[in-house]
């Protein structure tokens, strides 16, 4: 058994380098998040139709753009949030030990029947649905009051501080729900948020501190480099290793560093998706976890086949051929449903599932044109026509090629 792949990987052209690095730059900017200015510092005015005034500013969540305007004093706290507007429900929420469980939290959202900004107050008791009721422990002054612009959405109250004992309104809590995602009219409950963050809050200083944050930002890096790691670069080597040996060796070459590559992705994946197990609460990622563990082996074992690779002329070339071609199969076609499973844990929703099912559809029609051509080539076609590879010479003994042997 010959260990080929240190002298293989000696020849890489330096070309296939250029393209690890606009790939790794394309991943950057796919996962990086863009720096958004503070709104407190562009003096954004408040509607006209908010009847009270506010005097401080902060910019409490970057992941939806929360804004919370206040004044506070012995008696009264005035509040102003507002929230860049995508058809889902937000919520302002206050709780001692800034959880949502046992928290009392307002809820804006615009009605897609009527399209008018509805607000109402709920106290969440427990996690499921049924357990989140409406309740009036937080006292007003006034009636709250919701606005909406082109793009933006307000939702503006007065707490009675002192009528409003046994409310904790130094920890926040701050929460939206998926798109399309709203209380229903009747038993006016909904879903459980998409993502939210809480802080402890000192009105005085206009300082907070963060006591739990939904890793939103971490879950969506997850899902891009699994993707594409997943979902293009290990796909994309393994149809260059299957269809393009008429371009020896650098066949070859682009096929070890796409597997490397993704292999590298897969790895950064795994480890994100732990971590994102230890912090997101109320998801069950079981099945997702423990088929992307099993898919993660099976890469694994690929890498280590490629190391271990016999020479062409070995009796067990032939079975190892079998495995790691199978194999990489098995693996592609459980991580494609793996990462199915991830976005419906993730709730990512049309968008992402979407996004994902287009770059399977199109792998799976380059790969269907690819094999008929094959197959024409193989059945004796005079004209030789398209040839990319090793799958459309007719040069061989018997007629076919051999299995895509590298």
């Amino acid at each position: 058994m010959g260990l080929k792949l240190g002298e293989d990987l000696r020849r890489l052209p330096k070309a296939l380098f250029g393209v690890w690095q606009l790939l790794l730059s394309v991943l950057l900017m796919a996962v990086s998040v863009t720096a958004q200015t503070d709104p407190c510092t562009t003096n954004a005015a408040v509607p006209t139709e908010i009847s009270f005034s506010t005097s401080e500013c902060y910019f409490a969540w970057s992941q939806q753009s929360f804004v919370v305007r206040y004044t506070d004093n012995a008696t009264v706290l005035s509040m102003v949030v507002s929230v860049t507007h995508e058809n889902r429900w937000y919520s302002i929420g206050f709780n001692k030990n800034s959880a949502m469980v046992g928290g009392n939290a307002m809820v804006v959202w615009v009605d897609p029947t009527t399209g008018k900004p509805q607000i109402k107050q709920y106290y969440m008791s427990g996690k499921d649905a049924s357990q989140v009721k409406i309740d009036s422990r937080i006292k007003f002054t006034q009636a709250p009051q919701a606005y909406t612009t082109a793009d933006t959405i307000y939702l503006a109250f007065q707490i009675d501080k002192v009528a409003s004992t046994g409310v904790s309104l130094d920890n926040q809590l701050y929460a939206y729900g998926s798109k399309g995602s709203f209380p229903d009219s009747t038993t006016n409950q909904f879903q459980q948020h998409q993502s939210m963050t809480s802080k402890l809050f000192n009105y005085a200083s206009g300082t907070a501190t963060n006591t739990y944050s939904d890793p939103t930002t971490l879950r969506r890096s997850h899902g891009v480099i699994s993707i594409f790691g997943w979902g293009i670069l290990l796909p994309v080597g393994a149809i260059v290793a299957r269809y393009c040996k008429l371009w020896d060796p650098a066949w070859f070459y682009i096929h070890v560093v796409m597997q490397v590559m993704g292999f590298v992705l897969v790895t950064v994946a795994l480890i994100m998706g732990n971590s994102l197990g230890d912090k997101v609460q109320g998801v069950d990622y079981g099945a997702h976890q423990g088929l992307g563990i099993f898919v993660f082996v099976l890469a694994t074992l690929q890498m280590t086949a490629l190391l271990l690779r016999p020479k062409k002329d070995a009796k067990v070339r032939r079975y190892w051929n079998f495995y790691h071609h199978w194999a990489g199969r098995a693996a592609l076609v459980l991580a494609a449903v793996n990462v199915f499973l991830g976005i419906e844990a993730a709730k990512g929703g049309k968008k992402w599932n979407g996004s994902y099912g287009l770059i399977l559809i199109i792998e799976l029609i380059v790969i269907i044109v690819l094999e008929i051509l094959s197959f024409v080539n193989r059945s004796g076609d005079d004209e030789p026509g398209l040839q990319l590879g090793g799958n459309f010479h007719s040069n061989y003994n018997n007629g076919a090629p051999p299995s895509y042997d590298n």
